[in-house]
């Protein structure tokens, strides 16, 4: 609902505006004002239409429609007129009088100046509510177009403090184009369609990635958001809004990224291939030669392998988790964590959950996090630690244990490759959880928990 219409009357003799405004329903909020007062308050930025009184005196500074036009261009004007003297009413309408109304009637039909100035308020207020929209417009970064209902480009905006377009053309030559101009055809279709959805559906907005073609047949990556118009008086489609914001530097870390994942494909298959079919065949001759000979030093080769085994098989999940995470879900952090407590051998050990909280991530990648986390609490911390998991503000969670922590002149190191101080350790748990953390996009950190253990903090995260 509408706020009322905030209404200055600048009266006269036998209070008529007083009178004709009183009339009024709860729509409108007035004051009443002298000639020269009312002039003066006009200027207070506080209301939104003036009434005129037909019994205006016309002084040495001029009719009063004359000086509140000189001090306030803008603000709607009604004037009242008395029935005798509507050949007035082209006079006043030339000093840009928003409408004239004959005071005579007002009495009877109240009705008549309510709606003239409800009129003249929606007039102003949409005015001022355009003015605002096109201060943000012109201060984006992003090019602005509209189109009619046929695809028609009707306006075309640049960059803040840009003349020309980012295609080449100045807005002017793009103006009456169809979109088709600086879009390809299978972009134009899928636009199409996506108008026709949000026509059918209760969204007001989407966007899509597409190229805009430049002048010089560049192609340039933009991502297209697309809005509804405000529909005509009569419920008819009048044509959309979009925003054209460049995404080349997203474009190239994505191909940067698809690079790097190839790169690492490739190690993972030298590690699952080239180191393990060698291992393999070392295993098999070690076993061929404890069945012939009886020997500590076999004993001392077959740790060996298995330790070398264990490597391989870490140096591979590295790899494979190192790749950036682009397909992500809802995940109960609570129940992954329950789940990957009963994967991990805890013996006296105990899990506690502090908080119910929903996590954007990987599934699979999330619970090798937790899993890891966990095993380390129960390598480090002893067969009876407990183990605490919880909400770190509203973008983040914490595993956390009582166990014997790390000294604080360490914790940058622990996630170094290697970095291990068990005994049969390979060093690359919490080298793996701090890849995955990162091909989350999310950040990690370790520091002292509340029970003198350690404390992981994940943070950066889509927390629901």
């Amino acid at each position: 609902m509408d706020p009322p219409a905030r209404v200055l009357g600048i009266g006269g003799a036998a209070g008529t505006v007083e009178s004709a405004l009183g009339r009024l329903d709860d729509s409108v909020d007035h004051t009443v004002a002298g000639a020269t007062a009312g002039i003066e308050r006009a200027q207070d930025g506080e209301y939104e239409c003036v009434v005129l009184s037909p019994y205006l005196e016309v002084d040495g500074d001029g009719p009063v429609e004359n000086r509140l036009r000189t001090v306030e261009p803008d603000l709607p004007m009604v004037a009242l007129i008395r029935s005798q003297d509507c050949d007035r009413a082209d006079e006043i309408l030339a000093h840009d009088a928003t409408d004239v109304v004959v005071a005579d009637r007002c009495e009877s039909k109240p009705g008549i100046l309510s709606t003239r100035v409800e009129n003249a308020v929606r007039r102003y207020r949409n005015e001022r509510t355009l003015e605002e929209y096109e201060t943000l417009v012109r201060a984006l970064p992003d090019e602005v177009y509209t189109l009619d209902a046929e695809g028609i480009i009707t306006s075309m905006l640049p960059p803040t403090d840009q003349e020309r377009t980012t295609t080449g053309y100045q807005p002017e030559e793009l103006e009456g184009e169809p979109i088709d101009v600086l879009m390809e055809d299978d972009d134009v279709d899928f636009g199409k369609q996506l108008i026709v959805d949000l026509l059918t559906s209760e969204r007001d907005h989407a966007s899509f990635e597409m190229d805009v073609i430049a002048r010089d047949g560049t192609r340039l990556p933009r991502e297209n958001h697309v809005a509804l118009l405000p529909m005509d008086e009569d419920e008819e489609f009048r044509g959309t809004v979009g925003v054209l914001r460049d995404i080349t530097e997203r474009r190239e870390r994505k191909r940067e990224l698809e690079r790097q994942n190839e790169r690492l494909e490739q190690f993972a298959h030298i590690a699952s291939h080239d180191l393990r079919n060698p291992l393999n065949v070392a295993k098999g001759r070690l076993t061929l030669a404890q069945e012939d000979v009886e020997s500590d030093h076999l004993d001392h080769v077959e740790r060996a392998l298995d330790r070398m085994e264990t490597m391989v098989d870490d140096t591979l999940t590295m790899a494979k988790e190192g790749q950036s995470v682009t397909d992500v879900e809802a995940v109960d952090l609570a129940e992954m964590a329950t789940r990957c407590w009963t994967a991990v051998p805890n013996a006296a050990a105990r899990l506690e959950v502090d908080d119910r909280l929903t996590v954007q991530a990987d599934p699979e990648r999330l619970s090798r996090v937790l899993e890891n986390l966990f095993r380390n609490a129960v390598e480090h911390g002893g067969s009876s630690v407990t183990i605490r998991v919880g909400a770190v503000g509203d973008d983040g969670f914490y595993v956390a244990d009582d166990g014997s922590g790390i000294p604080e002149g360490e914790r940058d190191e622990v996630f170094g490759a290697g970095h291990s101080t068990a005994d049969d350790g390979t060093g690359f748990g919490l080298t793996i959880v701090e890849q995955i953390v990162e091909a989350h996009g999310w950040t990690i950190g370790v520091r002292e928990s509340d029970g003198g253990g350690t404390r992981f903090e994940i943070t950066g995260v889509d927390v629901e």
